[in-house]
C-alpha cells in the first residue's frame, strides 16, 4: 500500500517490476502489444475508408437521396447500403 506521504512507493515498485517480469517471461506482453497493433493497423484502415467514403462529393449527394428513401420505405436500408456501395466501388 502506498500513502499520500509518499511512504511505501519501493514497495508498490517492486510490485509493478514483478508483474512486468512475470508477463515478458510468459509472453503476455509481447502477445498484447501485438494484438494491440494489429487492431491500430485495422483503426487506421477504417478511418482511411470513412474519409474516403464520406469525403467523396458523389456519395454525399446520393446519401441524402437515400436517406429519404428509407424514411418513406422506397427502399429498405440494407438495399439503400448497397446501393451506395455499389456506387462508390464505381468511382473509385
Amino acid at each position: 500500500m502506498c500513502s499520500s506521504k509518499n511512504t511505501g512507493i519501493d514497495t508498490v515498485w517492486e510490485q509493478v517490476l514483478k508483474y512486468k517480469a512475470l508477463i515478458d517471461q510468459n509472453g503476455y506482453f509481447l502477445e498484447n502489444r501485438n494484438q494491440q497493433n494489429i487492431k491500430w493497423m485495422y483503426n487506421n484502415i477504417n478511418e482511411e475508408l470513412k474519409h474516403l467514403f464520406y469525403g467523396s462529393p458523389e456519395i454525399k449527394s446520393k446519401l441524402s437521396a437515400l436517406e429519404h428513401d428509407v424514411v418513406s420505405s422506397h427502399i429498405s436500408p440494407v438495399k439503400a447500403a448497397q446501393s451506395i456501395m455499389e456506387s462508390f466501388k464505381k468511382i473509385r
